[in-house]
């Protein structure tokens, strides 16, 4: 018997974890949930997996600002909220 060559993933979301062995699953699998433009070069740290907030949330957040507040990062996290 032949063996068959595995198929590639046909899109993004159905790519494999390359960081299985420091990110859960269920993170990698929302990556785009967490950020829109995850392909374009999002780099996150084992630590950040478990502690990014959302993108929609970050946006409605910012929504409540007015332009002239002013927006301090207290935490420094991986920048999904500021």
């Amino acid at each position: 018997r032949k063996k068959r060559k595995k198929k590639p993933p046909k899109t993004l979301e159905d790519a494999p974890n390359p960081h299985a062995a420091t990110v859960d699953g269920k993170y990698w699998a929302q990556r785009f949930h967490y950020f829109s433009l995850f392909d374009c070069g999002v780099r996150l740290d084992p630590e950040s997996w478990y502690s990014v907030t959302p993108e929609k949330i970050a946006l409605a957040i910012a929504g409540r600002c007015r332009p002239s507040d002013v927006v301090l990062d207290a935490c420094c996290g991986c920048g999904g909220n500021a």
